[in-house]
């Protein structure tokens, strides 16, 4: 994520562990300036989920924000505006991808 925030896309696609058919140029379409999730300026993370099955990763929920510095809840406009996004962190390379189903 701290990537993502510099706006250094091709060091966040490398820490993203993508299908081999998903380019930089999909992952910018996610994560780029004028991408699904942007505009990303700070984020913090929420809570983190291991799965029940003993699985490789965790499920970590990650509030983002649009502004810097992030957003107080008494700052309702700003707030109002952060977004969360679970992502799967695998445990053996510590690489991110969107959770299984």
């Amino acid at each position: 994520m701290d990537a993502v925030a510099a706006n250094d896309m091709p060091k966040a696609y490398h820490i993203w562990n993508a299908h081999t058919d998903f380019t930089l140029q999909d992952f910018i379409r996610y994560w780029g300036p004028n991408g699904f999730y942007s505009p990303i300026k700070t984020y913090r993370l929420e809570r983190a989920e291991q799965l029940p099955n003993g699985s490789s990763g965790v499920v970590v929920t990650v509030e983002i924000s649009g502004y810097e510095p992030f957003p107080t809840p008494q700052e309702t406009i700003k707030f109002a505006q952060n977004r969360e996004v679970s992502l799967w962190v695998e445990k053996s390379d510590q690489s991110l991808s969107f959770p299984p189903p």
